[in-house]
């Protein structure tokens, strides 16, 4: 037996730093005193197969500019998994104060756990980065998608969840649902708060059903009914496209038809009254328009172009962070045709209609409301986060000016935020009867933002972890064992709520008729976490970057615009419905990486029209 290879130094000191490596994963992924010992075993093997393959061994990305990518990525995603296991959540996750919801002490431990986590971070990503050539990325095949198979898919999904709307019926109704509800009913004023354009759309089915007959019950089961058709066919396209373009057997679009419509956390979200589930479809389209858009060798035709201007609007209207994400992306495809001029001809008239679209967005929903009388949100609405940053500054006696004291004590008495703030929601503290939001319309927030941030910076940042931690924090159990989507504010079940729906003429009930018989189509179902999917899509962009498929990552560009903003500025510490697009777009993302590790066809270079009149001649 050769024993040389075997006691080599660096082979024995990789192997040692792979065994540290997964004994902090099992340790930081795991709960208190419960490590995760399976999941480090799992590592480990992992590592372990990464120094001793010749591929890893003989790894491109070594170049330091390129390994740079690799030890950001790992550096940040290690850092996620050692503030994570340092958030402590021992009261209720959304009205727990300070006292129970908390970050513990850091030791000199977590500095070592961050380096040995990293480095075996990295050594994943470099032994998979090793397996991904520079011209391994096949061709995917651009046949139009079949109407008929299309339809015939979301008819299936919308007979799989047909139980639900009737266990349900006349859908999932929320305390959101009834304020725009009472927007449109005309017994509370218009306001941009809930998006004015999701409650229109909501009321022309109520008007609808009300002026020819029928109740506000039945206006909001045509409502639901609407929603299961614009969810089922988008994820039914979505089922196909992939099918299609990796040049897969029907059968994995049948395979995906059945996860989609088995599921009872997206059979429940189907009939949701929310302005999550139409906004979700309408950018995971965008994604998938954008994906052809950069695997085509021509410009796009006038029915792209009309069918991305529909979805463009309806993710600019349908939720406040719809316009953030068109702006980043309109950003970054006039950064890429500045300094890829070869990409013009591609990328031009979708930039050009993602701009005409934002532009009459905002003009839409800014003077345009006006004009309509709608008014404004609340300033606390789009401050959420820097108002908490601000509230937990006061309730643990931070470091604040004089004026900055004034400042919080005319939004809330100082004495009060110790009860007022909690560190993962905003909402019970700009709710509080006592909390004066008119305060934060004068000019001076920012500046008063500002200057406690420079006073107090660990402070902002343990308000920032506390309030976001479920959109990046891979190592919580709170996160990953989620299922409360559709239990935190339906009027469906409560007393309560059945009370308020049916002052505006609405009767939530169970027409199957047996409660026993509704508890086999539950609404508490599991989904894949965010927070992983988010991770995951950051590696899928360096891989097709280095893959040398780097213009399909514009197809990944809306929901990582989407995660930065939830990661950025979430309103809560987790909820799975503001992200849902990308558990949508999980069978493209694994499409992408199987399209990654396959070499049987190389895919074409992008051809520009110099290209052609070359060619040709």
């Amino acid at each position: 037996m050769n024993t040389k290879g075997i006691l080599n130094p660096t082979i024995i000191a990789r192997i040692a730093l792979n065994i540290a490596a997964s004994i902090c994963i099992a340790y930081y992924f795991g709960t208190e005193g419960d490590p995760a010992w399976l999941f480090g075993c799992l590592c480990f093997l992992l590592l372990l197969c990464c120094p001793l393959n010749k591929n890893a061994r003989s790894n491109p990305s070594g170049i330091p500019q390129k390994r740079m990518s690799i030890w950001l990525i790992s550096i940040l995603f290690a850092l996620s998994v050692v503030l994570g296991h340092h958030i402590a959540i021992t009261g209720s996750s959304y009205s727990g104060t300070a006292d129970v919801n908390f970050i513990s002490p850091y030791t000199g431990w977590d500095a070592i756990a961050l380096a040995l986590i990293a480095y075996g971070a990295s050594t994943l990503i470099s032994s998979l980065l090793s397996r991904i050539s520079r011209k391994s990325f096949p061709a995917p095949c651009m046949d139009t998608i079949s109407t008929r198979r299309v339809l015939a898919a979301s008819l299936v999904l919308f007979l799989l969840w047909l139980p639900y709307l009737l266990a349900y019926w006349p859908g999932i109704i929320f305390y959101d649902t009834l304020n725009s509800l009472r927007q449109t009913l005309g017994v509370n004023p218009w306001v941009n708060h809930h998006p004015a354009a999701y409650t229109a759309f909501l009321g022309l089915f109520v008007h609808t059903a009300t002026a020819t007959g029928y109740s506000a019950t039945t206006g909001m089961a045509l409502y639901s009914i609407t929603q299961m058709i614009l969810v089922a066919t988008g994820l039914s396209y979505c089922a196909n496209w992939v099918a299609v373009r990796g040049r897969l057997k029907r059968v994995v679009m049948w395979a995906l038809i059945g996860l989609f419509g088995l599921s009872s956390y997206i059979a429940a979200f189907s009939i949701a009254a929310w302005k999550d589930p139409i906004f979700s479809i309408a950018l995971l389209i965008v994604s998938l328009r954008l994906f052809d858009l950069a695997w085509k060798k021509t410009a796009p035709n006038a029915a792209y172009l009309a069918s991305v201007a529909l979805l463009f609007f309806v993710v600019g209207v349908a939720r406040s962070n719809g316009m953030i994400i068109e702006l980043v992306l309109l950003l970054g495809l006039a950064v890429v045709m500045i300094t890829q001029p070869q990409t013009r001809f591609m990328l031009m008239r979708t930039t050009a209609v993602l701009c005409a679209t934002t532009v009459f967005v905002v003009a839409l929903t800014g003077p345009g409301y006006q004009l309509l009388g709608i008014s404004k949100a609340p300033k606390e609405e789009s401050v959420g986060i820097l108002l908490n940053q601000m509230a937990r500054t006061a309730a643990l006696d931070g470091n604040l000016s004089a004026n900055d004291k004034k400042y919080m004590d005319s939004l809330l008495p100082l004495e009060l935020y110790s009860e007022c703030y909690r560190p993962t929601c905003t909402d019970l503290l700009k709710w509080d009867e006592r909390f004066n939001g008119r305060a934060l319309d004068n000019k001076g927030f920012f500046k008063h933002w500002l200057s406690m941030f420079a006073r107090n910076p660990k402070l902002y940042f343990e308000a920032w972890e506390l309030q976001t931690y479920g959109f990046w924090a891979v190592n919580r159990a709170d996160v990953n064992t989620y299922c409360d989507s559709f239990y935190a504010g339906p009027v469906n079940w409560t007393e309560d709520g059945l009370k308020a729906s049916g002052e505006l003429g609405i009767r939530p009930r169970n027409l199957l008729g047996d409660d026993n018989l509704r508890e086999l189509f539950h609404v508490d179902g599991w989904f894949i976490p965010i927070s992983w999917i988010n991770w995951l899509l950051i590696l899928l962009a360096l891989c097709l970057w280095r893959s040398g498929a780097k213009w399909t990552v514009i197809g990944l560009a809306p929901s990582l615009c989407l995660a930065g903003t939830l990661i950025l500025s979430s309103p809560i510490w987790y909820s799975p419905r503001y992200a849902a697009e990308e558990q949508f777009l999980l069978p493209v993302i694994g499409l992408l990486f199987y399209m990654l590790l396959r070499r049987n066809v190389i895919q074409a270079p992008m051809q520009t029209p110099a290209d052609s009149n070359r060619s040709s001649t």
